[in-house]
């Protein structure tokens, strides 16, 4: 959205620019000038780093360009996160589980169909320590991720691995007579 200076007027018109190249222009209209405010639909805008500013033309010339806005737009998926191999079968009940994503990204851990989320560090690892005992048996982790800029990653191939505390079985050995 671009704010509409003071003294707008119907028939003024407003191009954007994404450094020097025109991206928008809108001929204001009265309901622009209510609002105080006009936006811009970009479409076919690349992946990168834009610079946007704007103008505002009428028949006393065309104003100044305005302070720069810069944005980065990201339209690209993420891949899919790993899980570092989980050791199987274990009688650990509150493993720490780890794998890695994109840096920063938000990483939903899902045990068992149940939600947890992580944010990857600055080298893209992520770790979450359950802090809850899980039951004995077979458990199933999958992890997703999400970048900064809100794009949902696939996910990552599930990891199983069993909890098993049941204590060996002694067994005596008798020697054969």
């Amino acid at each position: 959205e671009v704010a509409l200076a003071s003294g707008s007027q119907v028939g003024d018109v407003i191009k954007l620019y994404d450094g020097t190249t025109v991206v928008g222009t809108v001929t204001l209209t009265a309901n622009d000038i209510n609002a105080g405010k006009v936006s811009f639909n970009l479409v076919n805008q690349t992946d990168g780093t834009h610079s946007y500013n704007a103008t505002l033309s009428n028949n006393a010339g065309e104003s100044a360009h305005t302070s720069v806005l810069t944005t980065i737009i990201d339209t690209s998926l993420p891949g899919a996160p790993t899980i570092t191999p989980i050791v199987s079968p274990s009688s650990n009940t509150t493993p720490t589980l780890s794998g890695t994503a994109e840096a920063g990204a938000t990483v939903t851990v899902v045990i068992d169909g149940n939600s947890v989320t992580v944010i990857a560090d600055g080298s893209g690892n992520w770790t979450y320590p359950i802090t809850t005992a899980l039951a004995p048996g077979s458990h199933t982790v999958v992890v997703t991720q999400t970048d900064s800029a809100g794009n949902i990653g696939v996910a990552s191939n599930s990891a199983s691995f069993v909890v098993d505390i049941t204590a060996p079985i002694a067994t005596t050995f008798s020697p054969a007579d």
